[in-house]
C-alpha cells in the first residue's frame, strides 16, 4: 500500500488527495491515477486506481479554450 505525500508542517495528507476505498492506495489528484473517458458520458472522465483498477471519481472533462 502506498501512502499519500505528507506536508512537512502538519503531517496530514495535502489537499486534493484521493484514496482508493478498495485497496487503500492514496495519491494527489494529479498523481498516478488512470484517467479514462467515462463510458456513459463523453463530457466526463473516470479516475481509476493504478493498483486495483477500481473507479475512484467521476468528474467533468477539463475544457480547454483556445
Amino acid at each position: 500500500m502506498r501512502t499519500a505525500r505528507r506536508s512537512t508542517t502538519s503531517g496530514a495528507p495535502r489537499k486534493g488527495t484521493l484514496f482508493c476505498p478498495t485497496c487503500g492506495h492514496a495519491s494527489p489528484i494529479d498523481g498516478d491515477w488512470r484517467v479514462e473517458p467515462a463510458e456513459d458520458d463523453p463530457e466526463r472522465v473516470v479516475y481509476r486506481c493504478p493498483d486495483c483498477g477500481a473507479p475512484i471519481a467521476n468528474r467533468p472533462r477539463e475544457v480547454v479554450y483556445a
